[in-house]
């Protein structure tokens, strides 16, 4: 995460609201991917179901509503229980861990080693008309940000994950 200029915390605290939202639309774009990977029937009552949630959230939507660190701690702990029991009953729950290496390890090749690799990544989504800039975020360690958005961007040396080699 500190790679990614991403903020670490070692105690609860009040995050900005754009880095809570952040992560939640992190924490739904995953769960809807995990959707799309299932068969149209689950595919479709799943939308049915989050126009349901989304509609208990508005319903029950309160302007006065505090940070609360409990339920929040609360909720993760649950997201982490349900996603391990999400694992174990798709059976992955034997290779999740190299599984999830071999994501990180893509992940991390995102990162441009070198001011050269930097530019040269930088003018590749130049010519796609795609606008970025270029940040040290450590020594010798480069991001590619999209300028409209500050999304970090593939190196050119980014390598796609083969999880394919952990289905049987």
């Amino acid at each position: 995460m500190q790679t990614f200029n991403q903020e670490i915390n070692s105690n609860p605290i009040l995050v900005a609201d754009d880095l809570a939202l952040l992560r939640l639309e992190l924490l739904l774009e995953e769960l809807y991917e995990l959707a799309e990977s299932c068969n149209k029937n689950v595919f479709s009552s799943f939308t049915v179901k989050l126009e349901n949630v989304y509609k208990k959230a508005f319903n029950s939507f309160n302007k006065d509503r505090e940070d609360n660190k409990i339920a929040k701690l609360d909720a993760l702990i649950d997201l982490q229980y349900v996603l391990s029991g999400a694992v174990s009953t798709f059976g992955f729950g034997n290779v999740i861990y190299e599984a999830f290496e071999e994501i990180h390890s893509s992940n991390m090749s995102k990162v441009c080693k070198s001011k050269e690799e930097a530019q040269l990544t930088k003018d590749k989504y130049e010519k796609e008309g795609i606008e970025t800039y270029i940040s040290e975020v450590e020594p010798y360690t480069y991001l590619i940000f999209r300028s409209s958005d500050n999304k970090v961007l593939k190196s050119i040396n980014y390598n796609p994950a083969q999880l394919n080699k952990f289905i049987k």
